[in-house]
């Protein structure tokens, strides 16, 4: 006999990372993974060190050329890294030297 609980497995999994908050960390990963390929190699190359804390991206550059030049294009990054991600993972980039 064959038993309809009414949900999927797929939506009991979702709702668990949701409130767990493991999803957060999903998006923040898939978001980070996302860097090189929104970035391109150019400034790929000159990255030292990415991480999320509270919705902003910190991003240690070691070119103070390639920094500025990302600091003038930050929000159109924040906007293509969501959009990539498909939600809003982060609200800022903060863009330091290394």
């Amino acid at each position: 006999m064959k038993r309809n609980y009414g949900i999927s497995i797929g939506e009991v999994v979702k709702r668990y990372f949701e409130r767990t908050g493991l999803q957060t960390k999903l998006d923040e990963t898939a978001l980070l993974q996302a860097w090189p390929e929104v970035v391109g190699p150019s400034f790929r190359k000159y990255t030292a060190a990415l991480r999320i804390e509270n919705r902003v991206l910190y991003v240690r550059m070691n070119s103070s050329v390639a920094a500025n030049e990302l600091a003038m294009r930050k929000t159109d990054l924040v906007q293509k890294l969501n959009q990539r991600i498909g939600k809003s993972v982060i609200d800022n980039l903060q863009i330091n030297l290394k």
